[in-house]
């Protein structure tokens, strides 16, 4: 019965549920972290971000290139890094994606403030050391902030995720996320086993990097086609497309 009304309420509906049954937390918990009301749960924690869109999140991504054992370092990152984020301020999730034909294992985890991100660093320092050791290869860590996320289903182990690094002028930043909001969001949206899309980008540099999430191989193939079209159609207002990369996603524990 109860799982029942939650599948039909709306987030607000589920959280006046929870005020009024305060002894089933548990299970208005484990349901919210499940099925449809989990896109409803992140959505209305992150919103539609960028141009007046909520508070902005912020994100620390780190890159094992020349990775030896991704599925060792996935349950490395499991057991002994997700408690330490637990325990830190602001931290709102992290997920891991892997390209394992080049070694590549990325693992990205979001923050409430630049603040609070900044201030684990001195932990996830050692953490990112004990990872290399086990994972291999080299280590690079980037920092931004989320600029726009739109979910569209829960991601999940197993999908496909595209990663594009790009560059712009920083002074043209918020132009380019309004073009990106009103002439490629809606294609991408609209595009067969689409599930996810994050933009980020750090302001001083003008560096970023967008993210979009299939839920399988060929429609992030498919979308990939499509996004190389539509920038030969379109005029490239300055920015400078870098390298494409198809991952898998291995890991997911967003908060």
């Amino acid at each position: 019965m109860l799982g029942q009304m939650l599948e039909s309420a709306t987030l607000v509906e589920a959280k006046l549920l929870l005020g009024k049954l305060p002894a089933f937390a548990p299970v208005v918990w484990r349901l919210l972290d499940s099925g449809p009301l989990l896109a409803l749960k992140v959505a209305g924690r992150e919103g539609d971000r960028g141009l007046g869109g909520g508070n902005a999140m912020f994100s620390r991504i780190v890159t094992f290139t020349g990775a030896t054992d991704v599925d060792a370092g996935v349950t490395y990152l499991q057991d002994t890094v997700v408690p330490m984020l637990h325990e830190q301020k602001g931290f709102r999730g992290v997920t891991a994606s892997a390209d394992r034909a080049s070694g590549v294992l990325g693992v990205m985890s979001l923050w409430e403030a630049e603040a609070d991100r900044d201030a684990s660093e001195s932990t996830m320092v050692k953490a990112r050391q004990g990872g290399q050791r086990v994972i291999g290869g080299e280590v690079t860590v980037e920092h931004f902030e989320e600029l726009l996320a739109e979910l569209a289903r829960p991601p999940a182990v197993g999908c496909s995720l595209l990663l594009q690094r790009i560059s712009m002028d920083p002074a043209q930043v918020e132009e380019n996320l309004d073009f990106f909001r009103r002439e490629v969001l809606p294609r991408m949206k609209a595009s067969p086993g689409f599930c996810a899309v994050r933009n980020m980008i750090n302001r001083q540099t003008g560096e970023g990097m967008g993210g979009s999430l299939w839920a399988d191989k060929a429609s992030m193939d498919a979308w990939a086609e499509a996004a190389e079209t539509l920038r030969q159609q379109v005029p490239r207002r300055g920015v400078t497309f870098g390298e494409l990369s198809r991952r898998e996603l291995v890991f997911v524990d967003l908060r």
